[in-house]
């Protein structure tokens, strides 16, 4: 845990890190939705679990994430985690949006210039419902949504399709996860 506390100002962060114990490092902080009980989810590919659960006996730092969104689980959930790893930091978190990436501006836009905008969905990330309600909470009203399996690596011609079923659903935009938009 003292690596954790000692790390300098920069650090490099790895997503789906915790699971490649080949590789180096100096703390171990895994995240944990509070949206997903635990139990009985198959492992990756076939499910959302990475690792079996008690691989986080190796976590230096477990954060409990999207707790207002489950906020009657969150407690219970974290319980569990520590009957797992009593010796890790605890902490939990939620997501709020900030803004709104505008691609082709490379701008950050307020997040109500989607309020009450008709939109259309993109993610291929483990939680799409997360996703979707973020949306729904900034005020957008989501006309359709293609979800792909987490990771998924876009084509041109996925692209293509995505605008054309937003523009037949009447969407002023395409909304994708900041993951996704990278990948697009």
């Amino acid at each position: 845990r003292q690596a954790c506390r000692d790390l300098q100002a920069t650090a490099l962060i790895l997503d789906d890190g915790f699971q490649h114990r080949q590789v180096h490092r100096d703390c171990n902080v895994v995240l944990v939705s509070a949206r997903m009980p635990l139990g009985g989810w198959p492992l990756f590919p076939r499910g959302p679990m990475r690792e079996p659960l008690q691989a986080l006996r190796r976590a230096d730092v477990v954060i409990l994430t999207k707790v207002d969104q489950s906020l009657e689980l969150s407690a219970a959930l974290q319980e569990r985690l520590k009957a797992i790893n009593p010796e890790a930091v605890f902490a939990t978190a939620i997501h709020e949006p900030v803004d709104v990436w505008e691609p082709s501006t490379q701008r950050a836009l307020p997040l109500e210039r989607l309020a009450s905008s008709r939109v259309s969905l993109v993610s291929s990330i483990g939680d799409p419902e997360g996703f979707e309600e973020t949306v729904r909470r900034i005020g957008a009203v989501i006309v359709s949504k293609t979800v792909y399996p987490d990771h998924h690596p876009y084509r041109q011609e996925e692209w293509e399709l995505l605008q054309r079923t937003a523009a037949g659903a009447g969407a002023a935009a395409v909304v994708p996860t900041e993951k996704d938009l990278m990948r697009l």
